[in-house]
């Protein structure tokens, strides 16, 4: 009978080859192991441990030196900030102080003009509107302006910007302003500003202006005290355009219509216009030789003829301030006779008047 191997003598040898396995791997383990060991038991470098200590001291030491040095700037900013503000706010002390002392002259300087206004409304005329001229000149020369309710007729027709009817020609063609600069223009403009500084004491005045029709420069009656409404008057006669024809009998019932007690006419010669020169002019009377476009002497003269009768029942005082224009020889006299019969004076001047 065949014998059975034993199980359990396979078993051991395979226990035994394990724990041989088991021994190896130890040994490889404490073999590779043995160098950190060794390294690990070295001795430590303490002169390289002491430089990179002393290289950190530098570092924080170094830092330490900035922050001062930032803390150091940052003090110095705020002191130049609070000093800037100190500036600032005694600055703004003294722009109030001075806006104040403005508020203040303000105040002054408009109760200063009110007062102003107030003394030039007092005043007399002759220092509201300035002239050149001296009352004994006046006295010579004759002309007195009076009467409580005056009124001056300015003529601003094209003959009113020079002599020779060659130059008023050329003149129509200019503009206006430069018309305005025309010398006797100018000079009838001062005229005005003469007549209206030697307004009576208590007396109104108008001033009419016309050409080939009327306009009075005011609404209302300007009191011979009241100097803004003098200096109205005069910047409206400064806006005046002298052109186009004469038509003095429309002036004349322009004034009439107001009921002045004096009337003071400034113009250069005989109307070239009225109510019967559409009839007169086209028809070639007057008579005389006439074409249908030019008015005659003779014509002119018939024309006046008519203003002379409306102001023939007038019981005021009409004067005549008469400017020179050639070709008109017949204005003189026939001007005189109408001042004259009026109570008035005829005036003529020099050119170096007013």
């Amino acid at each position: 009978m065949r014998r059975r191997p034993e199980g359990f003598n396979l078993a051991f040898l395979d226990i035994m080859a394990c724990g041989l396995g088991a021994v190896v791997l130890v040994l490889v383990l404490l073999t590779t192991s043995s160098p950190l060991v060794q390294s690990s038991s070295a001795p430590l470098d303490l002169t390289a441990l002491q430089q990179e200590i002393d290289s950190i001291q530098e570092a924080i030491e170094k830092s330490k030196s900035e922050l001062n040095e930032l803390n150091v700037t940052s003090q110095e900013k705020q002191q130049n900030a609070e000093e800037k503000l100190a500036k600032i706010k005694a600055l703004q002390r003294i722009i109030a102080q001075q806006q104040s002392q403005q508020r203040s002259l303000q105040r002054k300087v408009t109760s200063a003009s009110a007062e102003l206004k107030t003394k030039q409304a007092s005043v007399v005329p002759e220092k509201v509107v300035q002239t050149q001229s001296s009352y004994q000149q006046d006295f010579l020369i004759g002309l007195e302006v009076t009467g409580r309710n005056i009124v001056i007729l300015v003529d601003k027709s094209a003959s009113m910007t020079a002599r020779d009817l060659l130059s008023i020609t050329i003149n129509k063609t200019k503009s206006a302003s430069q018309r305005a600069k025309t010398k006797k223009w100018l000079r009838t403009k001062a005229i005005v500003r003469w007549l209206l500084a030697r307004l009576p004491k208590g007396s109104k005045v108008k001033v009419i202006a016309f050409n080939t029709n009327a306009s009075d420069l005011s609404t209302q009656w300007v009191s011979a005290s009241d100097g803004a409404g003098l200096s109205n008057l005069i910047r409206a006669v400064e806006r005046l355009d002298p052109k186009d024809g004469t038509d003095l009998e429309a002036a004349a019932q322009t004034a009439l219509s107001k009921r002045p007690d004096a009337v003071y006419v400034i113009t250069d010669g005989l109307p070239t216009q009225g109510k019967r020169s559409n009839s007169l002019v086209p028809s070639g009377g007057c008579g005389g030789p006439l074409t249908k476009t030019t008015v005659s002497g003779e014509c002119r003269a018939t024309l006046f003829n008519d203003v002379e009768k409306l102001t023939a029942k007038y019981t005021g005082v009409i004067s005549t301030i008469l400017l020179p224009l050639e070709g008109d020889p017949q204005a003189a006299p026939l001007f005189t006779r109408w001042s004259l019969a009026n109570k008035g004076t005829l005036l003529s001047p020099p050119g170096d008047w007013p």
